[in-house]
């Protein structure tokens, strides 16, 4: 779920019936909602402008139009790659993903315009803490980060001489 600059329309990822889950512009004044994407295809990330959003699927970094425009492959995805959010100009887009067996969360941004990839950001995971979660959150700049890990916290006791 997620607002469009403008306030009156959210984007949503959602299913009708039987089909497969996609996005969805929900005007916030009520009507029905209108579909931005074919069945399967499960797109975010609201660009400044409120004219672009993005999927990033097995293969490929997707751009979709609102207006339902053709949609345009901007570069491949790499594994486990999602998107976060638009940078604040709307020239590109974050991305994040797992890396090194999960030990670390690597932040890249991408040009919307050429798929050039330029890392950001690398996370680690503090010792101890398990995995990241799904969150990730930066402000437009991509200067300011928020996010959360798994920290498990047990302790085994061992008691000998029972009977």
């Amino acid at each position: 779920l997620e607002w469009f600059p403008d306030r009156k329309r959210l984007l949503v990822v959602a299913r009708r019936g039987n089909e497969a889950f996609r996005s969805w512009l929900q005007p916030v004044e009520g009507g029905e909602p209108h579909p931005i994407t074919q069945p399967g295809v499960r797109a975010r990330g609201i660009s400044p402008d409120g004219v672009m959003i993005v999927e990033a699927n097995a293969q490929n970094l997707v751009i979709h139009f609102v207006d339902q425009r053709p949609s345009r492959v901007v570069a491949k995805s790499l594994p486990r790659e999602s998107v976060v959010r638009w940078n604040a100009a709307g020239s590109g887009f974050y991305t994040r993903r797992e890396i090194d067996q999960d030990s670390a969360l690597q932040v890249d941004l991408v040009d919307a315009s050429t798929g050039a990839r330029r890392p950001v950001h690398t996370f680690r995971l503090p010792e101890g803490a398990v995995r990241f979660t799904e969150k990730l959150a930066l402000t437009p700049n991509g200067e300011t980060w928020a996010y959360s890990y798994q920290h498990d916290l047990t302790s085994l006791y061992l008691i000998d001489g029972l009977r």
